[in-house]
Order: structure tokens, then sequence, then C-alpha cells
């Protein structure tokens, strides 16, 4: 009987360790791409204009970041969906763990 009681007490531990891990991970966000684009002396860059190429640049940041913002989005969902199954979990190993010490005599 004992040893079902620390096995239950190591599965809360560990469940419970789980959950606390993925809620910070939830919490973590990847920064967004921040590049300052200057226009160059010249009126040519690689035979296109300044203007071109400044609008190429900032039509992939904005791409980029609208990337980064999706993946930050999922990330968090996940991490949250794990945490919560785990302070499920958690929450399942206690109540097991009360009902073996119960019967204990």
């Amino acid at each position: 009987m004992i040893c079902l009681t620390l096995i239950w007490s190591l599965f809360a531990f560990i469940f419970f360790c789980l959950a606390v891990y993925h809620f910070v991970q939830s919490k973590k966000r990847h920064p967004l791409l921040e590049i300052h684009v200057e226009e160059p002396p010249s009126a040519s860059f690689f035979n296109a204009t300044a203007v071109a190429n400044k609008e190429r640049v900032n039509k992939f940041i904005e791409e980029f970041n609208r990337y980064i913002n999706g993946y930050n989005v999922n990330t968090h969902a996940a991490n949250m969906a794990a945490g919560w199954g785990y302070t499920a979990s958690t929450i399942v190993s206690i109540i097991s763990l009360f009902i073996e010490l119960k019967g204990l005599p």
C-alpha cells in the first residue's frame, strides 16, 4: 500500500512540474523582426530603385512578422493546453493518493 502512495505522490509531483513548465513557456514570445531600411546614396541598387527595394524589404518584414505572430499564438495555445492537461493529471493523482491513504490501516 505504501508503494502505491509513493507512486501517486511521484506522479502528482511530475505532473505539477510539467504543468508549471508549460505555463511558463506559454508566456514566452518570439520577438518581431525589426530592420530599419535606409535608402542608399545611389539612385539604383541591383537594377532597382531604392524606393522599390525599400518596398520589397518592408513587405518581407510584414509577412515575416505575421508568421512570427501566428507562431506565437500557436505555441501559446499548445503550452496552455498542455499546462491545463498536466494540472488535471496532478489533481487526479492527488485524489488517487488520498483514496490510497484512506485505505491504509
